[in-house]
């Protein structure tokens, strides 16, 4: 069974402080620009439809960005979603000449209940 038709290799389910229910964060289809969260009561579904929450800069045309996840320990306050992701550079003379491409960056956003 498919629970949800672009979900990601690398992505988180959790709670949110003072929300009910399921988020699922992670990038379309593993890469992108966009990072997207969905809703469930249940950790099995139903998915609701993808809702984007991030536009993450991308570095230079040929730089890629992948591996969006939650930390819902890393949370302050109720409704806070902290998340992490990737980018990295197919070229390794990129990467040398510019470190913070190849480094977690992350984003703190406020979710509010999704019904």
């Amino acid at each position: 069974m498919i629970l949800m038709a672009d979900g990601a290799p690398e992505m988180t389910v959790s709670r949110v402080g003072g929300l009910a229910g399921y988020f699922a964060t992670y990038i379309r289809a593993g890469i992108g620009k966009d990072i997207s969260i969905r809703h469930a009561d249940h950790p099995e579904g139903p998915w609701s439809e993808p809702q984007t929450v991030y536009h993450c800069s991308q570095p230079s045309k040929d730089s890629f960005i992948y591996g969006a996840k939650a930390h819902h320990e890393l949370a302050t306050s109720e409704g806070e979603l902290v998340i992490t992701y990737c980018r990295n550079s197919p070229s390794l003379q990129e990467n040398v000449n510019h470190p913070e491409i190849y480094c977690p960056h992350g984003v703190t956003v406020m979710l509010r209940q999704c019904h």
